[in-house]
């Protein structure tokens, strides 16, 4: 069976699985008549004869159960293959790591969520590490630019992307001069940027631009990762959940709320030591989250 998507590419499955069969010359002349992307190969019938391997030379050979189920790509799947195959093939990413301590800001944002009750307004983490990062590029001004082929432009605002998961991808709105913006300004931006985001209604300017993203996959449990950069940005954080964690204080055993962060740098545009006071500055406002908003 040979099936074909809308940009031609084509599959072809052949199930008998073990040796070539006697149709070797028939698979042969399909082989090099057609414009075929992927053989599929069943394989529960054991690995396939050594000579197919030399069949399929012109395309890629998959060995997988008969009959797979294959999904056509859309124009957002494209788009996010396309941008992060660029990314990782081109941008020479490296990777700095802290852990910054929450107790602080867990007990300061009950705080403010109690006042704030009456407005219907509750604060999250994550609009924390949004203000956080921030108020960081505009104390890190030279971490806050973009790559631009055969050059870098530093920008003045901070305007901070943040992923949200949708389905089928996922989309980075903008929050523009996010380092203005109040927490409660930026808590109901972000809904409804995500909210808009996941029913696919943000327009283009929405989720276009930026020099710095943040992605947070704390809430599903996950500690630590290493996030992919969004070109043309030159940094992005990489979050993690918060963890109950014993650590040494004064010399003494005590738990600690601990979050790790990943911050992905761009080399082409910040170097280790640019890329170390930017992060060191996001650690700081998030563990003495009242001095950010001064």
């Amino acid at each position: 069976a040979v099936d074909g998507d809308d940009r031609n590419r084509s599959m072809m499955t052949w199930a008998s699985g073990g040796k070539l069969p006697f149709e070797v010359m028939s698979l042969m002349e399909a082989l090099n008549s057609r414009d075929v992307d992927y053989l599929v190969v069943d394989v529960r019938g054991g690995l396939p004869d050594v000579e197919l391997f030399d069949l399929a030379r012109s395309c890629d050979l998959l060995l997988l159960p008969a009959n797979p189920e294959m999904m056509s790509l859309d124009g957002m799947r494209r788009t996010i293959a396309a941008r992060l195959s660029e990314a990782k093939q081109t941008i020479p990413h490296f990777y700095l790591r802290r852990s910054a301590k929450l107790d602080a800001l867990m007990a300061f944002r009950a705080d403010l969520n109690k006042q704030l009750a009456a407005r219907e307004v509750k604060l999250s983490v994550n609009d924390f590490i949004i203000k956080a990062c921030a108020v960081a590029l505009q104390q890190v001004p030279d971490a806050n630019a973009v790559w631009a082929g055969d050059r870098i432009y530093k920008v003045k605002p901070s305007d901070v992307a943040v992923a949200v998961a949708v389905e089928g991808g996922l989309f980075t709105p903008v929050l523009k001069d996010a380092h203005l913006k109040t927490l409660s300004a930026l808590s109901a931006e972000m809904k409804d940027l995500a909210n808009r985001a996941k029913s696919k209604k943000l327009a283009p300017h929405e989720y276009q631009g930026g020099s710095f993203a943040i992605s947070n996959l704390g809430m599903f449990g996950i500690e630590n990762f290493d996030a992919v950069i969004n070109p043309p940005h030159g940094a992005i954080l990489a979050v993690g959940a918060g963890i109950q964690t014993p650590v040494v204080e004064n010399g003494e055993i005590v738990i600690r709320n601990v979050m790790s962060m990943t911050l992905s740098v761009d080399h082409r545009v910040i170097d280790g030591a640019l890329g170390a006071q930017l992060l060191q500055a996001i650690v700081e406002h998030l563990e003495n989250p009242v001095v950010m908003l001064a």
